[in-house]
């Protein structure tokens, strides 16, 4: 699941393990990237589990995988047409998207912009990391033709907004 679009509680998201037999194994915020979030790890529940259950559960989590699949083929091809060569590419947003990315294509600099400067520890190099006041100092002010690449998609509107003095910039929301 796209790390923005669903977000869980320990309880609401052990009773959807609990739904498909999972039990809630163990949790904790402490290993969590983000001070807000947590990790957890499920086991099955073999009490009262039948084959036919399992055999179910295991056509759901197939489909389930192919689907994901289907969406990171999507997700690259959506791209395709829109990536550089080489040169500099500007993603604004550190997350699964920024990674996936980032990584595309070996010529091409990737700057990453996020309005949380925690995130900045995320990224695979700290040279690559612009808060929002370097990025329009710095990168926007001296009007080079870019496009911005908006992986955080919730906020693409207030982002587009918060830039909007620069007529020329060409935008992708992925």
């Amino acid at each position: 699941m796209h790390e923005h679009l669903q977000h869980f509680s320990i309880n609401s998201l052990s009773k959807l393990a609990n739904r498909f037999d999972f039990g809630l194994a163990k949790y904790s915020s402490q290993y969590c990237s983000r001070s807000f979030g947590f990790v957890s790890a499920f086991k099955p529940e073999l009490e009262g589990l039948s084959i036919d259950n399992v055999q179910s559960n295991r056509f759901r989590f197939e489909k389930g995988l192919s689907q994901f699949r289907e969406i990171e083929v999507y997700a690259v091809n959506f791209l395709k047409p829109h990536m550089l060569v080489e040169g500099n590419a500007y993603i604004w947003g550190i997350n699964l998207n920024y990674h996936r990315l980032s990584t595309a294509n070996p010529n091409v600099h990737f700057y990453c912009i996020d309005s949380n400067e925690r995130k900045s520890e995320f990224v695979f190099s700290k040279d690559t990391y612009l808060s929002i006041k370097d990025f329009i100092e710095r990168h926007l002010m001296p009007k080079t033709p870019m496009t911005l690449i908006i992986t955080a998609s919730s906020h693409a509107d207030s982002i587009k907004k918060e830039l909007s003095f620069r007529h020329d910039l060409d935008f992708i929301v992925y």
